[in-house]
């Protein structure tokens, strides 16, 4: 297989809109294209766009391999103020 039939494009967008959810946070969205086959999705949390990762790359392996962090940081939210989630929290179900 070469590299190009084993890579996979993606177009991320994310963005900031107006208003706070019911606890008060910040309302974030953002849709993700997968270029070769121009599907794209809309998400409002990252359990959604790491799913759609998944599915059009097959990558699940890579979360066996994870911790689930955050990349250092805080949990719950990233260092721009962005809902974190891991894509896979082994602590709801066993599946991504």
């Amino acid at each position: 297989m070469s590299f190009e039939e084993s890579t996979h494009v993606f177009l991320l967008r994310v963005w900031r809109e107006r208003g706070k959810n019911q606890v008060g946070e910040e309302l974030w969205r953002g849709s993700v294209e997968h270029m070769p086959s121009n599907e794209r999705v809309f998400f409002q949390d990252l359990r959604k766009l790491c799913s759609f990762v998944v599915r059009k790359s097959g990558a699940g392996s890579m979360l066996d391999s994870s911790e689930g962090g955050n990349g250092g940081d805080s949990p719950g939210q990233s260092s721009r103020g962005l809902p974190s989630a891991s894509c896979h929290d082994k602590s709801r179900s066993g599946k991504p």
